[in-house]
């Protein structure tokens, strides 16, 4: 609409330029100003002309008061003063005549007359004092005739130029008035067509207007039912904060009606703060407007309605620009987010407790996308495989390359049998970390694959076992000792447990019993001692069940002795740190060369005595 009124303003001051253009045009190609001038200065002429004739006349009148009366003095008191004043006056027409060179030639031929007629008339004047016959008086009289003829024609000559130069000048005028007139009937009808066309325009520009209205009323309506349909709280403020506009939601969570809200300042209405700290948080309205930019709410923010009931909710703040990018106000769109934050914190903290849980254990998971190749791990991969999480990007070949040259075969045969026969591999391999240790590393993967038996995805998980190596290795290397120490002993020495299982025995217990390990560990010892039943009485068994530490000398025929030789029975209950029994062990001492060297002695002992 306003492009249209440029453009009939801009047509309308165009042919306003034309028609003063032409009149222009036509002023100067007829050379009005010029012809003006030169009538205003004809008219200043030809009065000039009609005053030089009284001078004449009257001069002319004074020659023949001279001639004719009596009182001459007085006669040629006019001459003198008509002759000045002609001279005057012929000077003036001269200058009024410089305007037309034609005129000035005629007029400087006058002014010569004149002045030769003034001369002429004095030079008579003198001789008439001489002369005073009738002949003379005469013949001078026809001269001054003559004279007065000539200056009289010569001045006439000079008013047909003149008149010309009048009636030059009366034409341009006319045609400047006529110009004039029809330059203004010509703008007062552009004006009143311009007007017309205007008012067309106007008339038009209002229907647009009115449309304009009815359309931005629907639209405004068309907005109101898209906003109140938005499910999530929509509150609208204008460039200095003050809310304009809320949706339904927006009305449910802040607790305030749009009509009790409208012009409040937003923290009025909408209150924040921080779940855990229970302090304010900032408005978000306000770093919008510093900003110029799209702000969201951090996390664990807090919405208190104006009922006191609290939700959590996650927000962002846009700007509203015009299409200058000049802020009009601010958008605020929020939503409750209360259950999907219990769900993300309760997820939070499972994911916590499992990190942590895998720190504890040292175990790590991983997955490898064989679409995209990308492989993720946890952070406990990265500890395991002491790696910067920041700077190390996880990769198949990566992992390859931090595993023991030895092992390193042994583990991609493993995967790459996986990903052929679709079977989970289970294997222990080491790392070698840059320092030249050695770990050890506990793996469990297995694929997923789709309809078409094409692998998808690999996930596993990693456990650090270089501790419970270590720990194993020593207690390996222990019971070796043990073993050791024990086969060396002469006596039959056998740990059981509780419940009379036995857990361990040396050499000598094996040659006693005639049994082999696998015969024994884990069996009664009952029933190892007395395949035919518990013995009556049974010391052994009395000590075992009563958990007491035991020394007990059997002999040969006693029915708990399972040798058939004499023997010393130690009992012995091993407790932990709460001083509670844990296993009981016990240790079997043959007696029989113990009792010969006894006899011996006794028998030297009594060859002494006898001596």
């Amino acid at each position: 609409m306003f492009s249209n009124n440029t453009k009939e303003s801009r047509r309308f001051l165009s042919l306003a330029l034309l028609g003063i253009l032409v009149f222009v045009s036509v002023i100067i190609l007829r050379n009005v100003p010029e012809r003006i001038q030169r009538g205003q200065q004809a008219a200043t002429a030809i009065q000039m002309l009609d005053a030089i004739r009284r001078p004449l006349l009257a001069i002319e009148t004074a020659e023949l008061q001279t001639k004719e009366s009596s009182t001459k003095s007085r006669a040629h008191a006019n001459f003198e003063q008509h002759a000045a004043n002609a001279k005057i006056l012929i000077k003036r027409y001269q200058d009024a005549s410089r305007y037309n060179p034609r005129l000035v030639k005629k007029v400087d031929a006058l002014a010569v007359l004149i002045d030769k007629w003034i001369q002429a008339e004095q030079a008579e004047r003198e001789q008439a004092v001489e002369d005073q016959s009738l002949a003379a008086v005469s013949q001078r009289r026809i001269k001054d005739r003559r004279r007065l003829l000539a200056a009289l024609t010569l001045l006439a000559a000079g008013e047909a130029p003149i008149h010309d130069d009048t009636e030059q000048g009366l034409a341009a005028e006319h045609l400047l008035q006529w110009g004039g007139v029809s330059l203004i009937i010509y703008l007062f009808l552009l004006i009143i067509f311009f007007l017309r066309v205007r008012q067309r325009e106007i008339l038009s520009s209002y229907q647009a207007l009115e449309q304009v209205r009815a359309e931005l009323q629907q639209r405004e309506n068309y907005l109101a039912l898209t906003l109140n349909s938005i499910g999530d709280a929509v509150i609208a403020t204008d460039e200095q904060g003050y809310i304009i506009r809320m949706n339904p939601v927006a009305e449910s969570l802040t607790g305030w009606q749009q009509k009790d809200a409208n012009g409040h300042p937003l923290p009025d209405v909408f209150r924040i703060v921080n779940v855990h700290s229970r302090q304010p948080v900032d408005n978000p309205v306000e770093k919008v407007l510093s900003s110029g930019q799209i702000v969201g709410l951090a996390n664990h923010t807090v919405l208190i309605s104006k009922d006191g009931r609290e939700y959590q909710i996650a927000d962002s703040g846009a700007p509203i620009m015009d299409e200058e990018e000049k802020i009009l106000g601010v958008i605020l769109v929020f939503r409750d987010i209360s259950e999907e934050y219990q769900q993300q914190e309760a997820l939070h903290k499972s994911q916590r407790n499992l990190a942590e849980a895998q720190q504890l254990a040292h175990i790590g998971n991983w997955e490898l996308d064989l679409i995209s190749n990308t492989l993720t791990w946890s952070d406990e991969i990265f500890r395991i495989f002491e790696l910067d999480i920041d700077k190390f990007q996880p990769s198949y070949e990566a992992f390859l390359d931090r595993i023991h040259p030895d092992d390193r075969k042994q583990v991609n045969q493993a995967y790459m049998d996986l990903l052929k026969n679709g079977v989970p591999y289970d294997l222990t391999h080491r790392l070698l970390m840059k320092d030249g240790r050695t770990k050890y590393i506990h793996e469990y993967c297995k694929t997923q694959f789709d309809e078409n038996n094409r692998p998808l995805c690999s996930i596993g998980v990693v456990q650090d076992i270089s501790e419970r190596r270590k720990i194993e290795d020593e207690l390996i290397k222990t019971a070796d000792e043990w073993k050791q120490a024990m086969n060396s002993i002469d006596d039959a020495i056998y740990l059981v447990d509780l419940d009379d299982r036995i857990m361990r025995a040396n050499k000598t217990f094996y040659q006693l019993t005639g049994l082999q390990p696998k015969q024994v560990i884990g069996q009664d010892i009952n029933r190892i001692l007395h395949p035919q039943g518990e013995a009556v009485p049974c010391p052994v068994c009395h000590a075992r069940k009563t958990r007491e530490d035991t020394q007990i000398i059997m002999e040969a025929d006693h029915p708990d002795n399972p040798t058939a030789r004499p023997i010393e029975i130690i009992l012995k209950v091993i407790r932990n740190e709460q001083e509670e029994p844990v296993s009981i062990l016990m240790a079997i001492h043959d007696l029989t060369t113990q009792r010969e060297i006894e006899n011996k002695l006794r028998q030297h002992q009594d060859y002494l005595e006898a001596e």
